[in-house]
């Protein structure tokens, strides 16, 4: 879920112990606003969610019912300085990848 005051305060005291932070969640607006909040605290990048991973899986992709688009396309508009905007324009166009579905072909 949506990290709370707790979860915020300690990310942000242990993350800066960290050489790289790395985030892994679904790559639908609620997964990548997660994302979003942890990244606003300390610098992460996106691991298994990010662009080129989700091109790898693009058969596990599950399709945006056009509520949700609606909901992904309101918010690009009111948030055109959002750091994950490249992955949710393509879980907009493609799909959403969940973190369950992940599949590993390597």
């Amino acid at each position: 879920g949506f990290p709370n005051d707790a979860v915020l305060s300690l990310y942000e005291h242990l993350a800066p112990q960290a050489t790289v932070c790395r985030h892994w969640g679904d790559s639908d607006l609620a997964g990548l606003r997660i994302a979003a909040m942890l990244h606003t605290v300390h610098s992460l990048r996106l691991w298994r969610c990010d662009l080129a991973s989700l091109h790898k899986q693009r058969n596990h992709l599950i399709a945006v019912p056009e509520d949700r688009k609606n909901q992904i396309e309101k918010f690009l508009g009111q948030h055109p300085d959002f750091p994950f905007v490249a992955e949710l324009r393509f879980t907009l166009e493609n799909g959403w990848l969940e973190q369950e579905g992940w599949y590993n072909s390597e």
